[in-house]
């Protein structure tokens, strides 16, 4: 996605998809074009399109920036059986997440740490949750009492 700019007026006038215009329509109302949708919504339609063009990984930069709830659970739905690598500050998105296991959640999270790499330097160390981290979430989550953010934070896993 660009941003066209008048030459006459040196305004931004709005997204620009190449040759291609998109338009939403809820009902009865008149057709909306992409430039008068809202951020989400413009979020919502590159998410949706680079699912369509990548069937098996999704590698997505904080995803529910934007999003309504509903929408966040569509975008979960979608993403279906594909890889993912999904950073996230937001606790939105890990509040969708649904586990069934405890190794679902061993495979769920990627956990990242700093550690120390020797004469004062550190090293970024990634790991999955071990058996007992996992086990211990996977309990939390099957109580329903704690949203996942919570559970992770609790148990000083995020």
């Amino acid at each position: 996605m660009a941003t066209s700019t008048s030459a006459e007026e040196g305004t931004v006038k709005g997204p620009s998809f190449g040759n291609f215009r998109f338009f939403s329509q809820s009902g009865v109302s008149p057709l909306v074009p992409h430039e008068h949708w809202s951020f989400g919504q413009k979020r919502l339609l590159t998410f949706f399109w680079y699912l369509a063009c990548n069937p098996d990984v999704v590698v997505a930069d904080e995803l529910v920036n934007g999003l309504h709830w509903d929408w966040i659970d569509a975008c979960v739905d979608a993403i279906g059986t594909r890889q993912v690598f999904v950073s996230a500050q937001n606790p939105l998105l890990l509040d969708h997440l649904g586990f069934d296991s405890e190794d679902s959640v061993a495979h769920g999270f990627v956990l990242c740490r700093s550690a120390p790499a020797g004469e004062g330097r550190s090293e970024t160390v990634w790991t999955h949750p071990d058996a007992a981290q996992s086990a211990e979430f996977f309990r939390s989550y099957q109580n329903g009492v704690m949203q996942v953010h919570d559970i992770l934070r609790t148990q000083g896993l995020w």
